[in-house]
């Protein structure tokens, strides 16, 4: 790079500042501490329960859980059962009552998994 892109690029990003050292100026004597005036179409800020109730609204329940796995699972079990490989292999489902397998359940409480 040579001496005179470097100070092109430098005079080129000063010039990008300009805008915000207006700002800085004209702002430079106004006290902000002083409290904001609200305005009647501003909207409220959302109180914490508020915000609770829209955190809660998108947690998923244990019923839209269920409906999901299982629209997964049947589909994803169509899809297997009817590919090009369903001729050559054959599909063994096992559906177990918990997330965790009992064989993984058994060696965890063995001490066998760290």
């Amino acid at each position: 790079m040579s001496q005179h892109t470097g100070r092109e690029q430098f005079v080129d990003d000063a010039n990008r500042l300009s805008g915000l050292r207006r700002s800085l100026e004209e702002n430079r004597g106004r006290d902000f501490y002083q409290p904001l005036i609200v305005q009647d179409a501003a909207p409220s800020i959302p109180t914490v329960l508020d915000r609770l109730r829209a955190a809660d609204a998108k947690v998923a329940k244990p019923d839209t859980i269920a409906t999901f796995v299982s629209n997964f699972f049947d589909s994803l079990i169509t899809k297997v059962s009817t590919s090009e490989f369903a001729d050559y292999f054959a599909l063994e489902l096992t559906e177990h009552a918990r997330f965790e397998e009992s064989h993984c359940r058994k060696a965890y409480h063995s001490g066998d998994v760290e």
